[in-house]
């Protein structure tokens, strides 16, 4: 049906193609992996953050308690935040765990 010379000059094409398909696909893992880096920090910084923030409801009495007996006015408005950073924490969890038509009660 066809001559050889020409089934052979397809499957040189056929070798070059794959060569340079896989270069490619390597440097688009690459690529990925680069513009994955800021995601993966994200990701564990969340991640750590969720670990500790049942503690912060404990942590952040102390804190403000300091605060109040330096007597510093500055400071007041800060520890009027720490006092209730644990309770808005917990409000913004609860309505981001909740989707946009969740009729969940």
């Amino acid at each position: 049906m066809y001559p050889s010379h020409e089934l052979d000059r397809l499957a040189a094409h056929k070798a070059r193609l794959r060569r340079k398909i896989a270069l490619r696909r390597g440097e688009w893992v690459d690529a990925a992996a680069y513009l994955a880096r800021p995601l993966d920090w994200l990701d564990r910084t969340i991640a750590a953050c969720r670990r500790f923030l049942p503690l912060t409801g404990f942590a952040g009495l102390p804190v403000d308690f300091i605060l109040q007996r330096t007597g510093l006015t500055r400071i007041r408005k800060l520890s009027t935040l720490i006092r209730w950073a644990p309770i808005l924490v917990n409000l913004i969890r609860g309505f981001a765990g909740r989707g946009v038509g969740d009729t969940r009660t």
